[in-house]
């Protein structure tokens, strides 16, 4: 009985020892099970930041404000725990070409005694420095009908301004960037010295801008450029159904030309094609010097842009043989912006004798014209240019058309001047190496 009675008594005691053992234990265990968790949030955390200094060096110049919003939207879509994005705090900062994101979070224990305080920071750098040479065309339509135009024309030219600043910032021994800025109306205004690109001698008081007009012609544009007529150094020729031929003539207000319901004062003749170059006061004074009027001929523009980056046309543009470079030795980039409304279609070439196709509403495209336009395209493309199309405030009948004309994953919708500095911004940057730095 004496040894029995030992024998409970120790094992009393050895559960008494065993429960006091079991708190620190479990200390331990909570410690651990709090501090693994406060780890997956510091990981989340730290790839939403990443991913908010990413996104901020893609953007066009942005101002506090648009990287405060940008930082909370990509917290937003990256943060899983909603209690845990309430308690975050950032800060946002930019210094020249490096953004930094901070941000802070306290983690707290559920079953420790201990908070843990969470800090990251992501810092994100855009190298501007080209792999290869390129050419660039930005065709803008500046007509009265954009809404970034009549809206926020001051925005929209600060970004077109900061692209080509980020373009030409690459410039170095190697590569070259060669800019051309065309602002689209029912005319292109290829300047005066530039007559003999015409089909006829330029009648007197020509200001500069050319007009396509129908005819049997297919004689090359340019002296001493032999092309077949499908080609951008001879006059404008694509097939609808049948044969269609235009030359580009030129174009003075009452004596060729002209739309009969806008009055006397049309046809509109935009500033002259700048470029191609890498001066930048020169492309910005181009830029800020664009006018809003006239209504718009995106094939007209599209041609012409065309021809700014053709093989076919090396010599032609300022004299520089060595511009346009050979298909395939450069990027060549055709940027256009528009909404695709025009009235000139109708009249010069969607309609018969003058009218307007019946069926279509005043101020869109007509069918045929969506089909020479896409074939337009298509020609460019296969010429190894890419086509980006920014289309804005448009109808929903252009959408698809323009989506075709554009290349591969280089067509944005655009609502609104956010958009437009988004996708400019997007366009800017497949130039640009953007990458973490810490």
């Amino acid at each position: 009985m004496h040894l029995a009675k030992i024998a409970q008594n120790q094992s009393g005691n050895i559960a008494m020892l065993t429960a006091l053992c079991a708190i620190p234990v479990f200390g331990v265990i909570a410690f651990s099970v709090d501090y693994s968790r406060a780890q997956n949030q510091r990981v989340e955390l730290q790839y939403a930041i990443d991913n908010a200094a990413l996104a901020i060096a893609r953007l066009p110049n942005p101002d506090q404000a648009e990287m405060d919003a940008l930082v909370a939207q990509t917290l937003a879509a990256n943060l899983h725990n909603p209690d845990a994005l309430a308690g975050v705090t950032t800060t946002v900062s930019r210094v020249d070409q490096d953004v930094t994101v901070r941000a802070s979070y306290t983690s707290p224990s559920y079953l420790s005694v201990n908070d843990f305080d969470i800090v990251v920071e992501a810092v994100s750098t855009r190298d501007r420095a080209l792999d290869r040479p390129l050419e660039f065309v930005m065709i803008m339509d500046t007509t009265r009908s954009m809404d970034i135009v009549s809206h926020s024309w001051a925005d929209a030219v600060d970004t077109i301004n900061w692209v080509f600043g980020e373009l030409t910032y690459g410039v170095n021994g190697v590569n070259t960037v060669d800019i051309s800025f065309l602002p689209i109306s029912d005319r292109v205004n290829i300047g005066t010295a530039n007559s003999s690109w015409l089909n006829a001698a330029a009648p007197t008081g020509w200001n500069g801008c050319v007009e396509p007009r129908y005819t049997p012609t297919t004689a090359a544009v340019a002296a001493g450029v032999t092309t077949s007529s499908d080609e951008p150094g001879a006059d404008y020729h694509l097939s609808i159904d049948t044969p269609t031929e235009f030359a580009f003539e030129a174009s003075i207000p009452g004596v060729t030309g002209g739309l009969s319901d806008f009055g006397s004062s049309y046809p509109y003749c935009p500033n002259t094609i700048t470029g191609p170059t890498s001066h930048l006061p020169t492309l910005t004074s181009a830029v800020n010097g664009s006018t809003a009027a006239g209504t718009g001929r995106f094939d007209l523009a599209l041609t012409w842009g065309w021809r700014l980056v053709a093989e076919e046309w090396s010599g032609v543009w300022n004299g520089d043989v060595g511009y346009p470079a050979p298909a395939g030795s450069a990027d060549k980039i055709i940027t256009i912006v528009t909404d695709s409304h025009t009235v000139a279609w109708d009249y010069e070439a969607g309609g018969s004798g003058g009218a307007r196709p019946g069926g279509h509403a005043r101020n869109t495209v007509s069918d045929d014209g969506f089909v020479q336009i896409e074939a337009l395209c298509e020609a460019i493309k296969d010429d190894g240019v890419t086509v980006a199309v920014l289309l804005t405030n448009s109808y929903s009948r252009a959408k698809s058309p323009w989506t075709n004309c554009a290349s591969e994953d280089w067509f944005f919708e655009i609502d609104t001047i956010e958009d437009f500095k988004v996708a400019m911004g997007a366009i800017a940057t497949r130039f640009a190496n953007i990458r973490l730095k810490s």
